[in-house]
């Protein structure tokens, strides 16, 4: 699945700033609503070209938004980069996520990574649970 970040954002901003439904802003852009509804799922990457993002910002009217507009770029460059998932070195088959705030891998020592393996032998795959939570609670938002 790509970066649905990017993709939220842009419904986000489609709703607020302009309050463009679906199909009148896949209109617009002069794609197919069902396209339009893929990328902001996430379910597909968005254009890599700059012309169609520029696009996109002159269409929600937020070109002299600095702030909206540099945050949607990051999102929108990040659907591109692809990640590769560290794991324990102990246990291959357990990917160790772990950022900071701004997103950037951090490295854990040995003990933390025993302590997050414990976690998740006593308190079974609470990810799993917690990502179904959220998503239906903010299904409709």
């Amino acid at each position: 699945m790509n970066d649905i970040f990017f993709g939220r954002e842009l419904k986000l901003l489609r709703l607020n700033e302009k309050h463009y439904g679906l199909k009148r802003f896949a209109d617009l852009l002069g794609v197919k609503p069902s396209y339009l509804l893929k990328i902001e799922q996430g379910r597909i990457e968005p254009p890599k070209e700059e012309e169609w993002f520029n696009f996109i910002i002159e269409k929600l009217d937020i070109e002299n938004n600095y702030d909206k507009c540099s945050y949607l770029k990051k999102l929108w460059l990040k659907a591109f980069v692809k990640q590769k998932c560290p794991y324990d070195k102990k246990h291959s088959f357990i990917p160790v996520f772990a950022s900071d705030i701004n997103g950037n891998p951090v490295d854990l020592d040995e003990k933390k990574i025993e302590e997050m393996r414990e976690y998740l032998k006593k308190n079974g795959n609470v990810y799993d649970e917690s990502i179904k939570k959220f998503r239906n609670k903010n299904r409709y938002k």
